[in-house]
């Protein structure tokens, strides 16, 4: 359960899956000046005895807008060969039309963004997943200052409807300070019940500029992201609580190069991630 919260909780961290698929090689286009870009993502995980088992890097590309336009996603397992064995890739491709952001992994699925255009804000999304019946429409909602507040799916499963889940954020002085997701037995596998997370923020340096590293969450389309650094997370999951820690390192622009995940009770480290800028 623990490993479970942990990949959740990682702010940023594709969770990849499915089959191996071959990433197509997309162009990067000339970015924006007053931005900080990301260019890879490297996640290294442990398990629970603190061996590294696999690591995930994520490649980042910009059109001349700063908004993503291909992400290319590869797994390694470092289990048996420490050098990493490649499990598998795949890309993830936006398309940017009037009012709708597309996001699809071939092959795999498609989700569609509906964007307000007085607010800038997606007010819902469809996903369609390849070569199923099944379609999951999200709502989102928003305070007055851009962050959300509250999001639920229901799913569409050969035309049978059943709600998925329901969140709600509460936000304090520009920060997310608790998560808490009501999960229902839909008809798509899901399950009852609640996970309610909080999430202490200290006043931890952030960047001068505004780093950028996939669109729909640096640009806060669905939503504002907190003011301040995760510092840790408490997550009740049905009465199992998972502690986490957060720690970070800078580089000479005050950008995050290294984020540490770790136990708060008994230190043992989860994940390391290093952030790699244009």
């Amino acid at each position: 359960m623990n490993r479970i919260y942990a990949a959740v909780i990682l702010l940023s961290v594709i969770i990849a899956g499915g089959c191996k698929k071959t990433p197509s090689t997309p162009t990067q286009g000339t970015l924006p000046s007053g931005y900080y870009f990301v260019k890879a993502m490297a996640v290294i995980s442990y398990d629970s005895l603190g061996d590294r088992i696999d690591s995930v890097v994520t490649s980042y590309i910009y059109d001349s807008k700063g908004r993503s336009t291909n992400i290319q996603v590869a797994e390694y397992d470092i289990s048996v060969n420490p050098n990493g064995n490649l499990l598998y890739t795949y890309n993830t491709v936006y398309t940017y039309n009037t009012n709708t952001v597309q996001v699809s992994e071939p092959g795999t699925s498609t989700e569609t963004y509906y964007i307000d255009a007085t607010t800038g804000l997606a007010d819902s999304s469809v996903t369609v997943t390849s070569g199923t019946a099944t379609t999951v429409v999200y709502y989102y909602n928003y305070n007055s200052n851009g962050y959300r507040i509250s999001d639920y799916s229901y799913t569409n499963n050969s035309g049978q409807y059943s709600k998925s889940f329901v969140d709600s954020f509460t936000i304090s002085n520009g920060n997310i300070v608790q998560q808490v997701t009501r999960n229902y037995n839909d008809v798509y596998g899901g399950t009852n019940d609640t996970i309610t997370s909080t999430f202490p923020v200290p006043p931890l340096a952030t960047p001068n500029e505004p780093v950028i590293s996939e669109y729909l969450t640096s640009f806060g389309v669905t939503g504002k992201q907190s003011s301040g650094l995760l510092n840790s997370v408490y997550s009740n999951y049905n009465g199992i609580v998972v502690s986490l820690n957060y720690g970070y390192t800078f580089d000479s622009d005050n950008r995050v190069v290294t984020l540490v995940e770790a136990s708060q009770n008994a230190g043992l480290l989860y994940a390391t991630v290093h952030y790699y800028f244009e």
